[in-house]
């Protein structure tokens, strides 16, 4: 094959795809990493490239879709010519989208992902386009739209609820302080009129006794009018604050109400069989924002011969619309290849039949386990050693279980 004919030029597509899963049978307790498997398309949005002075005469390079693939550890490959064998090279060389020359430069490269399921859920990423500047590398992880989540957990609605109602209880109660001041205030300005009055009276007396004392009752009495306008000015203003303060109560109480049917209005949760938290819609209808069973041992349901080994488990949860059933250790001889006796319970059912791979002791993936639309549970003779392994994950449509199997894990 002949190299791209000047001016056109080439960078360099990376990336690396994994998976993180439930741990499996090996010392650690993290989540073990697998390589995600697929395909990766490369498609330029403009369909050619005219070339009417290219080395050796014109040509027009069309710009055709690069299908890629992951390696076996999840790498950004050149596929082989022969599909059977490896993939050539880590990476990928696409035309550069700015050539110096190029008839035309500034355009992007589309990016589709489609990767094989894991654990039965076909992992996804939307399509996005990148530049591809000439010798240069763009590795996609840092190309892809990073995704964001809008949902606001119900412990941080409940927790904003609360710190709602206890500020406006604070605010009720400073505002009650400032009304007890006002109304204490009220009363010390009446006070002062009462005692501006007697004042008044004995100055009075004094005078009809004496001449001499007329003149101070005169001026006592010049003393009186001036602190009863004084006082009369306190007790409006006294009565001004009382009601804005009686406003500010009234205020406050309404906001601590409000806050209150709030927290209560904000969810209500369901603890008969696990956990499961509604809040009300615009028309005042329950909406199911939230549902969890908790993990369940359901080692009790395992039917002979098969059994648990050292440190083993059968554990099954719900979440939302679905189920994850994980074991390890779980052994068996014989040609009896029912793990359970009833099966997975009603409420945890897949809607359609499922295969799953098992981990071996050897750390390679060996045998199947296959849960039917009935819930009934196989497994595979080769896949019965003490050291196996699995996760098995499905959507069920089974309504949510009244009771609980098993017991807490």
């Amino acid at each position: 094959m002949t190299d791209l004919p000047a001016p056109l030029l080439t960078g360099l597509v990376t990336g690396r795809f994994i998976a993180a899963l439930i741990d499996g049978a090996d010392s650690g307790a993290e989540p073990d990493v697998v390589p995600a498997a697929g395909k990766i398309t490369l498609t330029p949005d403009v369909p050619y490239l005219p070339l009417a002075e290219a080395e050796g005469g014109a040509v027009t390079v069309i710009g055709g879709p690069v299908v890629v693939v992951l390696d076996a550890e999840g790498y950004l490959s050149t596929p082989h010519t022969d599909p059977a064998q490896p993939p050539m090279a880590r990476g990928v060389r696409v035309l550069a989208t700015d050539s110096p020359g190029a008839p035309v430069t500034g355009f992007t490269w589309k990016v589709d992902y489609s990767f094989a399921p894991i654990n039965g859920r076909t992992p996804t990423i939307p399509s996005h386009a990148i530049a591809v500047p000439a010798g240069g590398q763009v590795d996609l992880t840092t190309a892809v739209k990073v995704p964001s989540s809008p949902g606001v957990g119900i412990p941080q609605v409940e927790d904003a609820a609360r710190r709602a109602a206890e500020s406006a209880a604070v605010a009720m109660g400073a505002a009650q302080e400032a009304a007890t001041a006002a109304e204490a205030a009220v009363e010390a300005s009446a006070g002062a009129v009462a005692g501006v009055a007697d004042a008044a009276a004995s100055a009075s007396s004094s005078a009809a006794a004496a001449a001499a004392a007329a003149g101070s009752a005169s001026t006592a009495a010049s003393t009186s009018t001036l602190a009863k306008a004084a006082a009369d000015a306190a007790k409006a203003d006294a009565a001004s604050a009382v009601g804005a303060a009686t406003t500010a109560a009234s205020a406050a109480t309404a906001a601590a109400n409000s806050a209150a049917t709030a927290t209560a209005a904000a969810a209500r949760v369901d603890t008969t069989a696990g956990r499961r938290v509604y809040v009300k819609d615009t028309t005042g209808a329950d909406q199911l924002v939230y549902s969890h069973t908790g993990i369940r041992n359901i080692a009790g349901f395992i039917a002979s011969p098969w059994s648990l080994g050292a440190g083993g488990f059968l554990r099954l949860v719900r979440e939302g619309n679905t189920v994850t059933l994980t074991w390890r250790a779980l052994t068996a001889s014989g040609t009896n290849t029912t793990i359970t006796t009833n099966g997975v319970p009603a409420g945890f059912r897949p809607t359609t039949g499922q295969t799953f791979p098992v981990r071996l002791a050897t750390g390679a993936w060996g045998g199947a386990l296959n849960v039917d639309i009935g819930g009934q549970i196989f497994c595979s003779t080769e896949a019965q050693n003490t050291g196996n392994a699995m996760a098995a994950q499905w959507q069920t449509t089974d309504p949510w279980p009244t009771t609980l199997p098993g017991a807490t894990a």
